[in-house]
């Protein structure tokens, strides 16, 4: 069995992807999640953060429902966290703070009630510009993508119900995906069609599902087929696809 979800963007020694959690758009939220950091703390959140300097095989995620921990992520992949945007479009405006962007942390951010996706991601942004000074800029791009949507049947999987690891468990012929967000699958989508997957799902939530790639012949890359086992479609078309410059980071105090 390989795991490989959050393997390759967040552990030191294996950098390239095969369903690179960071490694698709959300946009759908892109005024919320790329616009002002929110200031207005989720009343009794905790946050934590600091470095961690061992070099581990690989790192990891955590879904709670009040929240997330992360342990040897590297930087980069914090931020593209935060922002919910592809860690392969999140770079260094100079080259000292391209090489913080490799140093790896251990993050924790929790509320004292379950918090949606929305609330976490800016529970994230507040922490790295409270205690890394984090400061961003945007450049938005229109370049050919796919769009996710789900089929007018509905989608065909249920949201998680339990804590645990966000990962991918890679068996021959299935991908089983746990404790999944819909932007952390147009991950997945858009590394196997090679642009751009643009989730417009507005599906919130985390889920559990299984995909199981078609094998028969086709013009098209099969993916385009396989989504449709999970009511979901991919409509290619052209979108705004958003790079991101960090401009500002210090290191956290000791």
């Amino acid at each position: 069995m390989e795991r490989c979800f959050v393997t390759r963007p967040f552990g030191p020694s294996r950098w390239l992807v095969v369903c690179s959690v960071f490694a698709a758009s959300y946009f759908t939220h892109s005024s919320a999640a790329l616009g002002q950091i929110q200031t207005e703390a989720v009343p009794g959140e905790t946050a934590s953060v600091s470095r961690n300097s061992k070099v581990a095989e690989r790192g990891s995620v955590n879904y709670l429902r009040s929240g997330m921990t992360y342990s040897g992520v590297f930087l980069k992949g914090l931020i593209a966290e935060a922002y919910q945007v592809p860690f392969t479009r999140v770079s260094g405006s100079d080259a000292e703070i391209t090489k913080m962007l490799s140093e790896t942390y251990d993050v924790t951010v929790k509320a004292p009630r379950p918090i949606s996706q929305q609330e976490l991601m800016l529970m994230l942004q507040r922490l790295l510009a409270d205690r890394l000074k984090l400061r961003v800029s945007r450049t938005p791009k229109v370049e050919q993508v796919y769009n996710l949507t789900v089929r007018k049947d509905g989608a065909k999987f249920r949201e998680a119900v339990t804590d645990g690891e966000v990962d991918l468990d890679r068996k021959p012929g299935v991908y089983q995906f746990n404790r999944c967000a819909m932007w952390r699958f147009s991950a997945f989508l858009s590394n196997r069609v090679g642009r751009p997957v643009l989730d417009r799902t507005g599906l919130p939530g985390v889920y559990d599902f299984v995909l199981k790639p078609d094998t028969s012949p086709g013009s098209e890359p099969s993916i385009l087929r396989d989504v449709s086992q999970l009511g979901l479609e991919m409509e290619p078309g052209e979108g705004s696809v958003t790079y991101l410059i960090v401009e500002h980071l210090e290191k956290p105090p000791e």
